[in-house]
């Protein structure tokens, strides 16, 4: 089914399986898709919420900005950096990033057919309008470390292996955040402590996969539309110390962001 592929001794096939070749392209046209429909996009690092008589009133910004919210609804949908802004409307999310590792090879020399897992390498190689992404690993060490290169180089050798023909012969290695629940759950549903305050994260692996249903399921409980499931298994938990006060005052003090929140990029070229 693949002929790029070496000797294999056993595989699994997937028929209904669907993948992307280009997110960064979906996005795109879902956000072109929204300002036709009304959507105004800010850009903007968002460090915290400001709650004020009982719901979100203000978003605080990295550069010192103060976006009034004038009775908006707050979505909190930030990845693995939703732990801290869900906390300051009063949710507690035992969320955690692993840490994965992307490897994208320009001018590969083969072509896949749809997305391949290497069980024996631990990694995934999908063609990727032209080039060769490879992707894959679980590293628990938070924002903040540094990547560790390494485990993306290993991919590539392991990928030559896998496949014979493969040219790899320069790369682009990129590092990120999956944002992960310890039960595997994600956290979709409304604020018990604050009013018009929605939390939508922790999809771990499954992010693209689980998007839509999860649009569905917030816009369901802002529009008060009865749930297409039960969403109590993924209701967001009450944050036992929180306190509206305590947390606009952090809000106020946090004029900086932390380094090494955003996912990290790297180019390499290698004989």
């Amino acid at each position: 089914m693949e002929p790029a592929s070496g000797p294999v001794h056993r595989g699994l096939y997937f028929p209904d399986y669907a993948s992307l070749d280009s997110p960064q392209l979906l996005c795109q046209r879902l956000a072109d898709r929204a300002s036709t429909l009304g959507a105004i996009f800010h850009e903007a690092e968002v460090r915290s919420i400001g709650v004020a008589g009982g719901r979100p009133a203000s978003l605080h910004c990295s550069d010192g900005r103060k976006l009034q919210l004038d009775g908006a609804a707050v979505i909190i949908a930030a990845g693995a950096h939703s732990k801290g802004l869900a906390a300051d409307v009063g949710c507690n999310v035992a969320l955690e990033p692993e840490r994965g590792y992307h490897v994208e090879i320009a001018n590969p020399n083969i072509t896949l057919g749809r997305p391949v897992l290497v069980s024996d390498g631990a990694f995934f190689a999908s063609t990727m309008q032209g080039r060769l992404r490879l992707a894959g690993t679980v590293e628990l060490a938070g924002l903040r470390r540094e990547p560790d290169w390494r485990r993306a180089d290993a991919m590539v050798e392991r990928a030559r292996s896998a496949f014979p023909d493969l040219r790899a012969t320069e790369w682009t290695r990129w590092m990120g955040f999956r944002p992960s629940m310890p039960n595997s759950l994600p956290v979709i549903g409304a604020s018990p402590l604050v009013s018009h305050a929605y939390v939508a994260c922790g999809h771990g692996h499954l992010g693209m996969t689980l998007g839509a249903v999860t649009g569905t399921l917030i816009a369901d409980a802002i529009l008060g539309r009865y749930p297409m499931l039960d969403q109590s298994p993924f209701a967001p938990r009450k944050l036992r110390s929180f306190n509206p006060g305590i947390h606009d005052a952090r809000a106020r003090r946090l004029t900086h962001p932390p380094t090494g929140n955003n996912p990290c990029h790297s180019r390499d070229t290698r004989p």
